[in-house]
């Protein structure tokens, strides 16, 4: 199996430690985890003030590591939207496409519900709170009042990094394929929704349906992974053949 790059990012709130784990697996892909402003390694940086910015600067950290290695990039959620977005950027340039882009979690940019209040008071992040808890979203310690200095100033930050997102100032389709990944028990993704990815690209869409919730992705890890590598496979020898 030929060993390929694989570029993460996590959903609003997240850092990269949720795929440190993934870095343990018996698949031949490097895991790359992708950090945003204002969380993790980088938390002495200022959080994006829009989704341009943010896409300009993630852009960025990923096309220092592009080289003749192949590799995907993956989004979960929030994540997807940076996947997609980034792609469509890396296309506009001179560095070469990821094998494929997977979107998880995450519907088409066009459908928007609304999920979670507009504005972000004190009482609304509390809403926004039980609904995530709903989903398994939220951490467990998150009562520790350190955890909750650190969570809750991200989470608003991204919230609100999502409302400042345009698809139609920059609609083109990506020239590479999609592997969409969603659970049947995730209230942010229906099926008829998510089937409209393939409006988002020229090349494949592939559907794959998981059981569990919005946070399927870490929970069914290896099974995630799994699926990524045969994709890869499958795309990386139809391209040598062809």
């Amino acid at each position: 199996m030929f060993k390929f790059k694989m570029f993460c990012f996590s959903h609003a709130g997240g850092t990269v430690r949720h795929f440190y784990k993934w870095k343990r697996q018996q698949f031949d892909i490097e895991i790359i985890p992708i950090e945003l402003a204002g969380r993790g390694s980088r938390v002495k940086e200022p959080f994006y003030e829009n989704m341009e910015s943010a896409v300009q600067d993630l852009y960025n950290k990923i096309v220092k590591q592009i080289d003749e290695t192949p590799y995907v990039i993956l989004g979960h959620s929030m994540g997807g939207i940076l996947a997609f977005e980034i792609t469509k950027k890396i296309q506009q340039s001179a560095h070469n496409l990821p094998i494929f882009v997977i979107v998880s979690g995450r519907r088409p940019p066009h459908i928007i519900i609304n999920q979670f209040p507009a504005s972000h008071s004190e009482h609304d992040i509390k809403e926004i709170l039980t609904n995530l808890k709903k989903i398994g979203g939220v951490p467990k310690n998150l009562g520790n009042s350190s955890i909750s200095e650190l969570f809750l100033p991200v989470l608003k930050a991204d919230l609100e990094l999502i409302q400042t997102y345009d698809y139609y100032l920059n609609n083109i389709k990506l020239n590479a394929p999609l592997l969409i990944l969603y659970a049947n028990n995730d209230p942010l993704t229906k099926e008829k929704h998510i089937e409209e990815w393939d409006c988002y690209t020229i090349k494949s869409c592939e559907f794959i349906e998981f059981e569990g919730d919005h946070f399927f992705i870490y929970k069914e890890r290896d099974k995630v992974l799994g699926v990524v590598s045969e994709k890869f496979a499958n795309l990386w020898r139809d391209n040598i053949m062809n």
